[in-house]
């Protein structure tokens, strides 16, 4: 078997309803617990923050457009 350092997701449920978000993240979680591997997600839904044991903001400037 393969193992994996980190589970990256970006945006798993964007578009998705409640319920839909719900399953998503439970999966998500589930996999990543499964495989002993972290599971990373970029988001903005509070939905899939809260679900985080940890979170991390980056400050607006860092997504500022270069010149």
């Amino acid at each position: 078997a393969h193992a994996f350092p980190a589970l990256l997701v970006d945006e798993p449920t964007a578009s998705l309803d409640d319920a839909s978000a719900a399953a998503t993240i439970d999966l998500l979680v589930a996999t990543a617990r499964d495989l002993g591997t972290t599971l990373v997600v970029a988001t903005h839904d509070p939905r899939s923050r809260d679900a985080c044991d940890a979170r991390f903001t980056l400050p607006s400037p860092l997504l500022a457009p270069h010149a």
